[in-house]
C-alpha cells in the first residue's frame, strides 16, 4: 500500500501457473463464441488470445475508467 496527497492505493499479485492461466482462458472462451481458443495452445497463442480478449472487453465497455479527483 502507498499513499500520496491524501489517497492510497492497494495493489496486490500472485504468480499463477502457465496451466492455470489457459485454463481460465478457457472459461473466459465460454463466455464467447468463435474466438479461437484451443486448450492444447501454447504460452505465446495463449497471451496472443488474452491480449484480443481484453481488447474485446475495452471495446464493449466493460472496464471503467479510473475516475480523477482534484484536492483543492
Amino acid at each position: 500500500m502507498r499513499a500520496s496527497g491524501g489517497t492510497s492505493v492497494s495493489t496486490m499479485s500472485s504468480k499463477v501457473s502457465m496451466e492455470r492461466f489457459i485454463y481460465n482462458l478457457g472459461v473466459l472462451s465460454g463466455l464467447r463464441a468463435g474466438d479461437g481458443y484451443d486448450v492444447e495452445m501454447g504460452p505465446g497463442d495463449a497471451f496472443k488470445f488474452w491480449a484480443k480478449t481484453v481488447q474485446s472487453m475495452k471495446d464493449g465497455g466493460f472496464f471503467k475508467p479510473t475516475r480523477q479527483e482534484a484536492h483543492i
